[in-house]
């Protein structure tokens, strides 16, 4: 075997072995395991771990025309709880607030699977989810008065570019 061959072979496995990985962290992260403890008075809790949790979620409300922050957009964020034992990790909740002159806004992402999100501006409604991975950063983006949206999900970023 030369080097080249040797190379190649080394750069496959270390792709097949970094891709096995990812797969194990996102199969825990949407299908977390259980730890089981006993307490003194005989009685099982079961405590949820999450592993692999979200990045950072950021969310912009930008004008077509300017790429500029649009001022005074009512927003309403709902979580979409990750589910661990049959149930909600976390409650679910709507976050209402008004945008401004921010650039981003940042959502919290822990133990939560995406969000579910409606902003009203100047009489209209623009609706859209957007989808948290394990370990990565989501950025969502709602162009307004087009509708359009994009949301880009990055491994192992902590900011949206």
């Amino acid at each position: 075997m030369n080097r080249k061959d040797a190379l190649l072979a080394t750069f496959i496995a270390l792709t097949l072995t970094l891709g096995a990985i990812s797969i194990f962290e996102y199969s825990q992260s949407t299908n977390p395991h259980k730890q089981t403890t006993s307490s003194q008075s005989s009685s099982e809790s079961t405590a949820c771990i999450i592993t692999g949790q979200p990045g950072p979620f950021f969310l912009r409300v930008v004008s077509d025309s300017y790429q500029t922050p649009i001022y005074g957009a009512v927003v309403n964020a709902t979580n979409k709880p990750m589910y661990c034992d049959g149930g909600p990790a976390t409650s679910q909740t709507t976050l209402v607030f008004s945008t401004n002159s921010t650039e981003r806004y940042s959502l919290d992402s822990g133990n939560n699977a995406g969000y579910s999100l409606v902003v009203n501006y100047s009489g209209q409604s623009y609706s859209f989810t957007a989808d948290l991975r394990p370990i990565s950063v989501t950025c969502a983006t709602l162009y307004i008065p087009s509708g359009n949206t994009n949301v880009t999900i990055l491994a192992g970023q902590t900011s949206c570019p």
